[in-house]
């Protein structure tokens, strides 16, 4: 299953970057480990998305030492999602550059992971 939510964009990058591979949200859509996110980057200032985004796998769920009705959940990079053509990208045809940045192999855009 796939669950679609907005997330902040020093959480965006810190995910893009691999940094940070976990959410913690409040458990509201009965996640399980093996389902996707489909991240998208969301501007609080503006109440608009980027356009940016990243699809992440649950691969682990725990609800220890959370509020009530919150958990952790364990994250890992499936996909970026190209904010130019719009298409999920495999994490496969997505290629790092040497400044650390990402392209996309569909349509070369340079996507903004820092």
């Amino acid at each position: 299953m796939m669950h679609e939510l907005k997330i902040l964009p020093e959480y965006f990058q810190a995910q893009a970057k691999g940094v940070k591979t976990f959410e913690i949200r409040e458990n509201d859509r009965n996640f399980k480990v093996g389902d996707d996110l489909w991240l998208r980057e969301y501007d609080s200032k503006s109440k608009k998305y980027t356009g940016n985004g990243l699809v992440v796998n649950i691969t682990y769920l725990t609800s220890y030492m959370q509020k009530e009705d919150y958990v952790v959940l364990g994250t890992k990079l499936k996909a970026f999602v190209c904010s130019q053509c719009g298409d999920e990208c495999d994490c496969k045809e997505v290629f790092k550059l040497a400044n650390g940045k990402y392209i996309c192999n569909f349509c070369k855009y340079i996507l903004e992971n820092e």
